[in-house]
This record gives C-alpha cells, structure tokens and sequence, in this order.
C-alpha cells in the first residue's frame, strides 16, 4: 500500500511538473518535408529531433539514430564537455621563463615561452606579455627565443588534408602555444576603380601580389568562390598571389589566412612588438623544452573559459576549439593527443548518464570526414546542457537567429518569431543546425537538424523552415510514414 501510494506521488509530480512522458512522433513535418522536397533533398538523408525541456521524451524525430557527420555542430560536445570538466571559471597559463636580467637590464640566455594550452591567446594578449616582461627590468635578451609547445601532439594530419586549403585560417592546427591563431586577416574593398587588399598586421615575411579586378553586381554568398588564391609557403616566408574578381557590391570583406609556422609567425610578432615597446634582441626563433626550475619571468592568464567557449560556437571558430579538446587529455597522457581527448570527452559524457557508442569525435571542432554522433545522442547533449549546473553559460555560447554570429543573418527582421540560440555546421555535402528555441507561446524546446547528402549545400531554405515552425509554436500535421 506504502509503495502504490509512493507512486501514485511521483506519478503526481511528473504530470505537475511537466515531465510527464510525451507522445513520441516518428516522422517529419509536413512543413519540413515539403522543404526538404522543394531542395531535392531525399528524406532518408535526413535526421531531425525535438524535445520539449519539460518532456522525458522527444516530441518528434526522424532517423534519429542514424549515426552522421555533424560538421560543426560536434562543438556542442567539445564545449559541453569543457564546462563539465573544468567549469566556466577555468583558465590557461603562458608564461616567459629565463634567467633574471642584470642591473643594466640584460637578460643572459634563451627566453623560454611554455604554452599552458590557452585557446584563445590573441596578438594584444601577446603584446600584454611583452609589455610585462618590459616592467619586469628586461630590456635586452641576449640568446634566442624558445618556443615550448610540449604539451600537446597534434596527430591529425597536416593542413591541407581536410579541403586542400591549408593556407585557410580555418584550418590552422592547433598548439598549447598559440598566438593569434596564427592567422593573417585581408580586408578586401574597392576604391578609385581598384580592388585594395590590406592585411590587419605588417608581417614582412609575407608578400602578397594582388592581381584582382573589380566586377560589378551585387555580392554573392560564395564572394570568395570569384577569388583565385595561389599560396607559396615555404615555413619561413609566403607569398599569396590573388587573381579573379571581387564584386563591388561586396563592400569591404575579410578573409583569413594561416600562411606562417608557427614558429615563423610567433617570432615576426615578437621581433616587431618587443622593438615597439622598447627592447633589444639578438637572437633566434627556435623550438624547445623550457629546463625544469627555470625561473618565471610573467605569467599570462586567459580569459575564462565561459567567455571562450562563446567565440568558438557563435563564430565556429575551429582552432580554438581544436585547442580546448586537447586540453581535455591533457593529464590523461603527456603529451596530450586526440585519442586521448577522444577517450576523455566519452568518459566526461558517460559520467553524465551519456554513453553513444557510435559517436566518433576525432578533433572537436568537426572538421572532419570522419566524425560522426546521432541526432539522438546531440539533442542528450543539449538537453543535459539546459538541465545542468552551466545552462547560462552554455547557451549564451551559441549564436542568435538574427543578430550574431554565424546565425546572424536567419530570420532577420522576421516578426512574431520565437527566439533561438543555435550553433550552424556546414561543409561539403554536409548541413546542420540544432540549439534551442523559445516559442512564441513561451515554450522552450531543444532541437537537431542534420543533412548529409550532395545537395546538403541547398539546405538553408530547410532550416529556414524549420526555424519559423518552431518559432510558432511547432504545431501542425506531421508525415508519420518513416
């Protein structure tokens, strides 16, 4: 008697609370499905989930545990799985070691840079440090620049094996020493008749040759598809030569490059920004290992990695979340890899009641052929983020329809629309879409969008249609044949 009547309570509490079992529809919208066939997207290439955050149940799903590439929607775990293992309060150290400088301000010997592995160490931060250094009494380093980057081993392979544009700031590998993510930004606009080209930082070791000519129309999406750019990197120097046609109606847009290694890169900035503070240096830029007991000269703090996590899922940033996976192993393996990130984020997962055995994640920011998760197992990830300890924090981190990041041009100016915190994924053949939406009848609901297929590149109207039926309040027929 004890017993029914405990569940007669929590049968009670479920059905008060709004966590009562919901009635699981296995299909599509009819409103999604007739987009999907507008788009010549076949429907098995397709799989879609809902859930209600006060339901036990998805509302609606479809293939739902088709394992398929998410691109970069597999941010949503890597950075899920950051907050449950450090929380947003978590921050990395680099730091300046050496021998302490005389009275004349003359340090002997290398100065030794050690990376602690902070994703999102910027060119001003880099500044910051030189600066430090400065104030501590250094004025000239008498021996060459040593970069430490131990703590990581980058196994995946170089950069030109994702799409064959390795010169693309996209697909920069990650380091636990990385300075400005090693990137060199062009900002492209016409002026007088020509196309100008105007890099964001001097470096003199890159030559760029700009053969464009202006073409008249309005811009188009693919603005840089106009553009043929041909790269000669030899490790220390680069040259980029641009050829084609930059519309005019583009006005003035930027386009990233990682032309530089790492070591090039880091020791251009240094040479130019220790000068402009006031320092003298004769030495090299080599790599190496910082000896056990050096003393600390400056110690750098990033930003915490609530505020990080926001710039890698509203701008899809890839090395830094590269770099935030492989801070996941680091402990689990010196030097940190990959396979053990890999092995890291499941244990993190599991230990969240999340177990998905057909979840492949092989560098966390999705930037893969081979990664791979359910859309059964992402809306988990996204549910478990909304019910848990860093919900703000989290959901802060993803773009919103229509205002920022790489969400901010859906549903612009749209009215009467439900409001959404989302995170995109795109590359060829693949397209993705998923986050949270608050209706506009003030319910709140999770939510999975994944199209592999050749024509996946067509799918924006898709998820445009998708978003305003949720949006509404996600009422309406459903195609329940599967």
């Amino acid at each position: 008697m004890i017993r029914l009547m405990q569940n007669v309570f929590v049968l009670l509490w479920l059905t008060g609370s709004g966590l009562a079992h919901a009635t699981t529809m296995t299909g599509l919208p009819e409103v999604l499905k007739e987009a999907l066939l507008r788009q010549s997207i076949p429907l098995e290439s397709v799989s879609f989930a809902v859930q209600d955050m006060d339901a036990l149940s998805p509302e609606w799903q479809w293939n739902e545990t088709v394992p398929r590439s998410p691109a970069s929607l597999m941010k949503i775990v890597t950075t899920y799985s950051a907050l449950m293992a450090f929380g947003p309060a978590k921050t990395w150290e680099t730091e300046l070691k050496g021998s302490r400088p005389n009275q004349e301000g003359v340090m002997a010997g290398p100065l030794y840079v050690v990376g602690g592995g902070d994703p999102g160490l910027t060119r001003e931060d880099w500044e910051d440090v030189l600066r430090a250094l400065r104030l501590k009494g250094v004025r000239k380093i008498d021996g060459d620049l040593v970069l430490d980057d131990s703590l990581f081993k980058v196994e995946s392979p170089d950069e030109n094996a994702f799409d064959h544009q390795g010169f693309r700031a996209y697909n920069v590998k990650p380091s636990s020493l990385q300075v400005g993510l090693k990137a060199m930004i062009l900002t492209f606009s016409v002026r007088d008749g020509r196309v100008m080209v105007q890099p964001d930082f001097p470096f003199p070791e890159i030559i760029i040759e700009n053969r464009l000519q202006p073409e008249g129309g309005p811009c188009p999406i693919q603005w840089k598809s106009h553009l043929d750019i041909q790269v000669r990197d030899d490790g220390k120097t680069g040259k980029v030569t641009l050829t084609g046609f930059y519309p005019t109606g583009c006005g003035a847009k930027e386009l990233g490059l990682g032309l530089l290694s790492e070591q090039t890169y880091i020791g251009s900035l240094f040479r130019q920004m220790w000068r402009e503070v006031g320092g003298e240096w004769t030495g090299q830029v080599r790599n190496g290992l910082a000896p056990a007991g050096a003393p600390t000269l400056v110690c750098h703090e990033s930003r915490s990695l609530g505020v990080l996590i926001t710039e890698i899922n509203k701008y899809s940033n890839n090395t830094m979340a590269r770099t935030l996976f492989l801070d996941l192993g680091v402990g689990q393996g010196v030097p940190a890899t990959e396979s053990v990130s890999a092995q890291a984020t499941e244990k993190i997962l599991r230990s969240q009641g999340m177990d998905f055995r057909e979840m492949k994640i092989d560098n966390g920011a999705g930037l893969s052929r081979d990664s791979r998760i359910s859309a059964q197992h992402l809306l988990q990830v996204l549910l478990a983020a909304a019910r848990g300890p860093w919900q703000p924090e989290f959901e802060s981190s993803l773009s919103i329809a229509g205002l920022d990041g790489t969400a901010r041009n859906r549903l612009a100016g749209e009215v009467n629309m439900g409001h959404f915190h989302v995170k995109t994924g795109t590359i060829d053949g693949v397209s993705g879409i998923a986050g949270y939406v608050l209706d506009t009848r003030g319910r709140k609901r999770a939510f999975v969008l994944m199209i592999n297929d050749p024509g996946a590149g067509n799918a924006l109207p898709v998820q445009n249609a998708l978003l305003r039926w949720l949006g509404h309040g996600a009422s309406g027929g459903l195609n329940t044949a599967h």
